[in-house]
């Protein structure tokens, strides 16, 4: 069960100075409204999702009424929306069909902003666990948020029950910037810090492995003070520099030793498209990498332009990137990019549309989001049974 939750708000606030304004792949296509906002009660925009299984997955996103947490047990034919303490979740993590961890956000009540002044309590960020499927939930990380009204905690990753990594923002931070990696043993009861510094995307793949991208002064930047790529082989007592200079915005890892790292040069990027990417590749866990190109070379006369969201691999061959046109004026339809090699050769296709969240239960039991660029930003989801062969369009009218 493989899924990719993109959500990476830091990448602007944190990049290097001068670059070009540009949408990742996650904000893109669900963007986080404010405790204030009220959004369509007849659109759903997701946050989250993830396939479990071929038949049970969940989804996490806003309408008009607050959507929260949905679950589907005969893959998305229905919905049953679920529960949760706090007013949204922004990224999910299930391992299995009953364990689950989550990141929310509490507001401060429906009259009260984060930033007035008032005895309720303050806005925070929450890691939650689940052991029944997201019926219950308790409250396993919290941070207060600073004076932006932001999230505080952020890129979710988990391999059993006991075993989690997050992010967690600076409050000085103007918009959002990762400042420390905290980890998790025993389920959340206590944490630890394994990281301090400017820290973007993570991949933890068992309690002992995992990999961060870890950026200097200049942020998402090449060069000395730009992005390095750090690995742990003892759960993030020690660390060591692999992948250097390089503006690192994805980690993805099959297994214990092959591990894939996604640059983007931001110089080359605008609201809906980003030209200049690089995926990197290494079969020794991190020790050594070799550049696979960009994908969009492949790619660009059949789908044309866009952000590239992901990658997600089910194993050593099989992956897929989304491709979606951000929040930009520009005409096109993105699509889903895919790959058989392990990321040397990339195909796409146009429909599915505008992809942005992705999700496998295995190499064949896919979902992915895509958005509406007609002027709604609705969400709909595709589901594949057969590796993104043909698909179906899931029934969302029950979370409206």
């Amino acid at each position: 069960m493989r899924t990719l939750v993109l959500t990476l708000l830091f990448v602007v606030a944190c990049g290097a100075p001068g670059a070009a304004p540009s949408t990742s792949p996650a904000s893109s296509s669900t963007p986080m409204p404010s405790p204030s906002s009220t959004p369509d009660a007849r659109v759903v925009s997701l946050a989250a999702l993830q396939r479990v299984s071929a038949t049970v997955g969940f989804v996490s996103g806003w309408t008009g009424s607050g959507l929260g947490l949905a679950r589907t047990r005969d893959g998305g034919a229905t919905w049953t929306k679920l529960s949760i303490p706090l007013s949204r979740l922004s990224e999910l993590h299930f391992i299995d069909a009953a364990t689950g961890w989550a990141i929310g956000f509490a507001d401060r009540g429906q009259q009260v902003g984060c930033q007035q002044a008032s005895s309720a309590p303050p806005c925070r960020s929450v890691v939650l666990r689940t052991d029944d499927g997201g019926l219950n939930w308790r409250e396993v990380l919290s941070v207060p948020v600073g004076g932006s009204g932001g999230e505080m905690i952020h890129s979710l990753q988990a391999v059993d029950a006991a075993y989690a990594w997050v992010v967690v923002g600076d409050q000085s931070c103007p918009a959002f910037c990762g400042s420390e990696l905290r980890g998790t043993a025993d389920g959340g009861k206590t944490w630890r810090t394994l990281y301090q510094g400017r820290v973007g995307p993570i991949r933890l793949a068992s309690p002992r492995f995992g990999w961060i991208a870890a950026y200097g002064p200049s942020g998402i930047d090449y060069g000395a003070d730009g992005g390095n790529v750090l690995v742990t082989n003892n759960g993030g007592a020690t660390w060591s520099a692999t992948l250097k200079a390089q503006p690192i915005i994805a980690i993805e890892a099959a297994d214990l030793q092959i591990v894939w790292a996604l640059a983007r040069d931001g110089a080359y990027c605008t609201s809906s498209n980003c030209e200049k990417y690089e995926l990197f590749r290494s079969d020794d866990a991190g020790a050594s990498w070799k550049s696979l190109g960009n994908p969009k070379n492949q790619i660009a006369a059949v789908c044309g332009g866009g952000n590239l969201a992901g990658p997600l691999f089910v194993g050593a061959a099989r992956g897929w990137l989304g491709l979606n046109l951000g929040a930009g004026g520009a005409e096109g339809s993105g699509g889903l990019l895919s790959t058989d090699d392990g990321g040397v050769n990339w195909a796409c296709v146009k429909s599915p549309a505008n992809i942005a969240l992705l999700s496998a239960a295995d190499a064949e039991h896919l979902w992915v989001e895509g958005t509406d660029r007609s002027g709604s930003g609705a969400s709909q989801i595709y589901a594949s049974d057969d590796a993104g062969r043909t698909w179906r369009t899931l029934d969302l009218s029950a979370l409206h």
